[in-house]
């Protein structure tokens, strides 16, 4: 992992076809309506996506389409609408698996027939059938699939290995010690601070890390709060933002992204920090809090909401 997070990703272009980096350049196509969808391929990527959460969250597996895996945050919020979520390549979830920056329950690695038979075990029920309704209405019954087993001496490429073996309900995965330190690592030397900003530098030069997040967090609310001329706060704020984002035509894709990190900046970082203190809040962790924080104050969709009226 030698190369920084992307910090800007536009997510789906609403094409039907393709994904859009910042850059205006194409990634890989993904069809799936998600709350919530992953960023560029790339297991820095991945973990960033997965670090959104505090240390020890789990997170469950509740989909799995186009080699990209959807994690729902657990335990699940009161209101479904209200749950959080994350996303990654199969590819770089089974990296970070390798590498002992996650651990995972009820999950290994095989074939794409040996996933395809995975798949039509979790969908069968017992004693019941799978059909496929066709454009006329017929319904096509759906064989369990076939797999040859395994011959022990074969050797398997390890690209013909990348297919999660997922248990539905069962599968989980959290992000270890290991890979929250290597996190923390290069978001420290990724965060760059702003005018808008230079409190919290001072704050963190003189070891205020605390201080120097809530600080972070109230730049922030108060710019939204700012652009779009509202009293609002919380998550009646993040309503009125998502409604104005859809007003200047930002695509729901991208909306979703960009409003499941505000509310998990605000869910586990904005409440936390604006009501305890934590004067042993570790430098690195500070810093890559408001590496967060800071990556949503100047992302360009802002631009889309009320002109700012200073």
């Amino acid at each position: 992992m030698e190369k920084l997070p992307t910090r800007f990703w536009l997510g789906y272009t609403g094409n039907g076809a393709e994904w859009a980096r910042a850059d205006g350049s194409n990634a890989d196509g993904h069809h799936a309506d998600w709350p919530y969808y992953q960023g560029p391929p790339g297991e820095l990527n991945a973990l960033l996506d997965l670090c959104q959460y505090p240390h020890g969250t789990d997170l469950l597996v509740a989909d799995d389409i186009d080699r990209v895996i959807l994690f729902v945050v657990e335990p699940r919020r009161k209101k479904t609408a209200d749950d959080l979520y994350a996303a990654a390549w199969h590819e770089d979830l089974k990296s970070l698996q390798v590498q002992g920056f996650i651990e995972a329950e009820c999950l290994s690695w095989g074939s794409i027939d040996e996933w395809r038979h995975r798949r039509w075990m979790n969908a069968h029920g017992e004693g019941e059938e799978l059909f496929a309704k066709l454009a006329d209405g017929t319904m096509l019954p759906i064989p369990e699939p076939i797999v040859d087993p395994r011959d022990p001496d074969e050797f398997l490429d390890e690209l013909d290995t990348t297919w999660p073996l997922i248990r539905d309900g069962e599968t989980r995965v959290k992000v270890t010690d290991k890979g929250w330190a290597i996190m923390e690592e290069f978001l420290y030397d990724a965060l760059t601070l702003g005018p808008d900003f230079s409190r919290i530098s001072t704050l963190l030069e003189l070891g205020f890390t605390d201080t120097a997040v809530r600080e972070a967090s109230v730049t922030l609310e108060s710019m939204l709060k700012r652009r779009l001329r509202t009293a609002k706060f919380g998550n009646n704020l993040i309503s009125q933002i998502d409604s104005c984002l859809e007003q200047g035509g930002v695509d729901l894709t991208y909306r979703r992204i960009v409003i499941t990190r505000l509310r998990t900046v605000f869910t586990f970082v904005r409440n936390k920090f604006g009501h305890n203190i934590d004067p042993r809040l570790p430098v690195s962790e500070a810093n890559a809090l408001c590496w967060r924080i800071v990556s949503l104050y100047d992302s360009p969709v802002w631009d889309q909401l009320a002109i700012d009226s200073e």
